[in-house]
């Protein structure tokens, strides 16, 4: 059966008076009157329930006004919606295996919740979607290929849609994102996944730190701006490495005991307590605490937290563990920090899971503070001389792109990003990089150095969650940086006397720091505005000429 018309009154008004038993594919394109198929109007709902017995495969297409399909299409196996706005309710599929919607309101997804036996499905060019719902994906366990793309108003494709749900998933497509800034970090879950493809997402800068599987056959990036994402995608295997460790509560209970002696005069970290007589190998009993996510804003909302101070306090706990204490907590996503309501500074921060940790030798601790100081002040040569230190050598010169975002001879502030001009050469130095060239580069990275990677990764997420500025991060990490050189210094959890001296010089060091910083940022906000004064005068020049033209023309013609 197949139907295209302009006008299609003789559609609507059909009326049949039998059914359809034989009916094995149905085409409906470009019917802009069409509001519904037609149905059997004698008979009950049960029955009409039963008009399309048989057909295996329906395309409806430029159908703007339809609003309704039959309820029940029991022996359905493919289905393509195509530029069908007003229909918000698609009908039962209980044996669907091939689904394509495109150019449709977000309400039709919901509908479709529940279809397990779908292997194929591309969502495209969906409207009024600015995420998808959460545990979405977890309904479609069968899906062996989904496709994303052309969601213009989606921003972020959050760990909540249960994307690790889909073992079964072996081609995973997402395109044309152009707000999409990072991508799930259970994508190293998809253990079936063979192909990914990643198209014309120019926001995205980062890939998950989780890393992806090993299993890929085929990976394929095009498009990108944010070239940042490329040098982290052969992470994949070593940081998946990095988080097989053997589930030992034991070992986790002296973590969590360790954690919190080292935090113990800390007022914002909260780590649950031990309760040894109930503990073993196999079985870890701690204090419950309660909170929230700590990237759920609604509920910090309710709370009356401020999510900055939250991102803030966060990022210089962890700061804190890397080059204070080198001992860093290895997987801090959003479900191992809790924020709670009680504290003195209005709320706590509450640390779970301390099954994986990373103890950072002290040679490679006070060389990654002297980095992080080189990178705030971009100094290239110490740079470099720190990349011989690591074991990288040449490749040292990726060191402020992959943790500032700027490249080695950037002009740009700290936090501000690249100019047109830096991500123009960027792009010229990446494209003549051979893959040999990426692939030593992550083979020469230490076992610490991937550890911390996977953690700053994990970090950044939240923070940009939290709506909080990198720039946090970024002056966090240069205070605690100076810190870490400092003797016996531990700026909030060690109050020994005998380090104070260490720790004022310390503080008077980073305010010298934060000095040149925000000068900095003061004379390149001086040449924005230099800038936008002379364009202005340039625009008012250009209208008292056009004005002093039109009158000296009226007094002419008169």
């Amino acid at each position: 059966m197949k139907r295209k018309c302009k006008r299609c009154s003789d559609f609507i008004e059909a009326k049949t008076s039998q059914r359809f038993p034989s009916l094995k594919r149905m085409f409906i394109n470009s019917c802009q009157q069409l509001e519904a198929l037609p149905r059997i109007l004698t008979l009950d709902s049960l029955e009409q329930s039963r008009e399309f017995p048989c057909p295996r495969k329906l395309s409806v297409s430029g159908c703007h006004n339809l609003i309704e399909l039959p309820s029940f299409f029991p022996s359905l196996t493919m289905l393509e919606i195509d530029g069908c706005q007003e229909l918000i309710v698609l009908p039962k599929l209980p044996s669907i295996i091939n689904l394509e919607l495109n150019k449709c309101e977000s309400k039709v997804l919901q509908s479709i919740i529940g279809s397990a036996s779908l292997t194929y499905m591309r969502i495209c060019k969906i409207s009024n979607l600015e995420c998808l719902f959460e545990g979405y994906l977890k309904h479609f366990t069968s899906l062996e290929e989904l496709q994303i793309s052309h969601l213009e108003e989606l921003a972020t494709l959050s760990n909540e849609i249960g994307l690790q749900s889909l073992l079964s998933l072996k081609l995973l497509e997402i395109s044309g994102y152009p707000f999409l800034k990072e991508l799930p970090q259970y994508l190293y879950k998809l253990s079936s996944l063979k192909v990914l493809r990643i198209w014309n997402c120019p926001s995205l800068v980062s890939f998950p730190v989780t890393g992806l599987q090993s299993t890929l056959i085929g990976l394929e990036i095009k498009s990108f701006q944010s070239y940042p994402a490329v040098l982290l995608v052969k992470l994949t295997e070593k940081l998946r490495d990095l988080s097989r460790v053997s589930t030992d509560f034991i070992q986790e209970a002296k973590n969590s005991e360790r954690t919190a002696e080292k935090f113990r005069n800390n007022d914002v970290v909260r780590v649950p307590q031990v309760f040894w007589d109930f503990t073993t190998s196999q079985v870890l009993t701690m204090e419950f605490c309660q909170g929230c996510k700590v990237d759920d804003l609604k509920v910090l909302k309710e709370i009356k937290v401020n999510p900055i101070k939250v991102a803030k306090a966060l990022v210089e706990v962890f700061a804190e563990m890397i080059f204070i204490h080198g001992f860093v907590h290895g997987d801090p996503h959003p479900g191992n920090i809790l924020v709670s309501p009680e504290g003195q500074n209005g709320f706590s921060l509450v640390l779970l899971d301390h099954g994986t940790y990373r103890t950072l030798d002290e040679a490679f601790r006070v060389n990654y503070c002297q980095l992080w100081k080189a990178l705030i002040l971009l100094d290239s040569n110490k740079i470099q001389h720190l990349g011989e230190q690591f074991g990288v050598g040449k490749y040292s010169i990726y060191f402020p792109l992959i943790f500032t975002g700027r490249t080695i001879n950037s002009n740009s502030v700290l936090g501000t990003g690249m100019s047109v001009e830096e991500k123009r050469q960027l792009k010229h130095d990446i494209n003549s990089l051979k893959f040999e060239d990426i692939s030593s580069f992550m083979e020469s990275l230490p076992p610490n150095f991937l550890a911390i990677l996977r953690t700053d990764g994990l970090l950044r997420s939240i923070i940009r969650r939290l709506g909080a500025p990198q720039r946090i991060r970024l002056l966090a990490y240069a205070k605690y940086a100076l810190y870490g050189l400092s003797p016996k210094c531990n700026p909030k959890s060690d109050f020994a006397v005998n380090a104070m001296y260490y720790r004022f010089k310390a503080m008077a060091n980073y305010l010298q720091l934060k000095l040149v910083l925000e000068t900095l940022e003061l004379l390149s906000w001086i040449g924005k505005f230099k800038q936008f004064v002379l364009a202005l005068l340039r625009k008012i020049t250009g209208i008292s000429t056009s004005f002093l033209t039109i009158c000296l023309t009226g007094t002419v013609q008169h």
